[in-house]
């Protein structure tokens, strides 16, 4: 993926973060993000699509600093601990209605994210629950 591109999803999930994605539409987003609708199109082909790109942008970046926490902390706890930090950090940062309106009006997405939590999400608990007795933790 480009810079261009990687930048201007990287904008637009702020956006969707902080309204929701109902309520903005591909001409409010042109003008939060200060540019052409058809600069926009040039990246995606329709709403649902960005939306799409946005989730596996979050996704990818999720799994990144999941696994730079991993390798960082030797101690399952501590690896769990940090884990649950990033979360919660990254849960206050998104408004209310943002799941609601996955499920509502792009649920192939809603899928998609389920599949992520489903198997990426399930491999670090189960990798933490082992790390952890090897260690003697759990």
């Amino acid at each position: 993926m480009d810079n261009k591109k990687l930048e201007f999803l990287s904008k637009a999930s702020i956006v969707y973060m902080q309204f929701g994605f109902k309520s903005i539409t591909m001409d409010e987003m042109a003008r939060q993000l200060g540019m052409s609708k058809k600069t926009i199109y040039t990246f995606v082909k329709d709403k649902a699509d960005l939306i799409n790109q946005c989730l596996e942008l979050s996704q990818d970046i999720e799994k990144c600093d999941i696994n730079e926490i991993a390798d960082k902390h030797e101690n399952a706890i501590d690896e769990l601990l940090a884990i649950g930090e990033l979360v919660s950090i990254r849960l206050r940062s998104i408004h209310p209605s943002i799941f609601f309106d996955l499920m509502k009006y792009y649920p192939a997405v809603i899928e998609k994210f389920n599949q992520h939590k489903d198997t990426f999400v399930k491999q670090c608990v189960i990798g933490n629950l082992e790390k952890g007795i090897k260690q003697g933790l759990y």
